[in-house]
């Protein structure tokens, strides 16, 4: 009941999350002496580039047979662990098969729901980075069209308390930002686009993450 509990406020606790970035409290962090990292995708690859429903489902589609969810946490996982400095409590973090067997994500593909802490905790674990990923995928932004990411990171204590938060966004349809080619994308251009875009989101969001000033 505890890890179905700590589930349901999850919710909660990320709605109070703001979009700046809270540097981690790399005090607290060295006490930590196992680190459960959850990556999810909420929802994607979307297409919201040509304003037809039709279209845009099936070049969502196409986009989907490169970067399914699962590739696409597993990245957002993986770019932003290898950022982050030696010690505590990057050398204390679970293996990611463990945490998967765990949560039983191996076996059900629901997204929707509640990730259950209790199950961690079992484990060892004394803390969770939580990366939620909204959506990503490619929209048209005032004549601009190019693939974004959002959504929300969180490191946790599981007894209670915040180390860090911070948004998991960026967006190439942003003033200067890079205008894609739609054909490429669907043509087999998406995967390698999505690497190099996880990999600028995750040099965003690193610093802050590892506790530098």
């Amino acid at each position: 009941m505890k890890g179905i509990a700590l589930a349901a406020a999850l919710p909660i606790a990320l709605g109070v999350i703001g979009c700046a970035p809270h540097r981690l409290d790399t005090g607290s962090a060295r006490d930590i002496q196992r680190l459960a990292v959850v990556s999810r995708v909420a929802k994607g690859p979307v297409a919201r580039v040509l304003h037809a429903s039709e279209t845009d489902r099936a070049l969502a589609k196409a986009l989907a047979g490169q970067v399914r969810p699962f590739e696409m946490a597993e990245r957002v996982r993986t770019s932003l662990l290898a950022r982050m400095p030696p010690g505590r409590p990057w050398s204390q973090v679970m293996p990611a098969i463990e945490v998967a067997t765990a949560l039983e994500a191996l076996l059900v593909v629901d997204r929707a729901a509640p990730t259950d802490f209790g199950a961690l905790r079992a484990r060892g674990a004394d803390a969770v980075l939580l990366l939620e990923v909204a959506e990503y995928g490619v929209r048209e932004r005032s004549g601009a069209v190019g693939l974004f990411v959002t959504g929300q990171g969180r490191l946790f204590l599981l007894d209670g308390g915040t180390l860090w938060s911070g948004a998991l966004d960026f967006d190439q349809t942003d003033p200067g930002g890079d205008t894609v080619d739609v054909a490429a994308m669907r043509d087999g251009g998406f995967r390698e686009a999505v690497i190099a875009l996880v990999d600028r989101m995750s040099a965003r969001v690193a610093p802050s993450l590892a506790g530098e000033r």
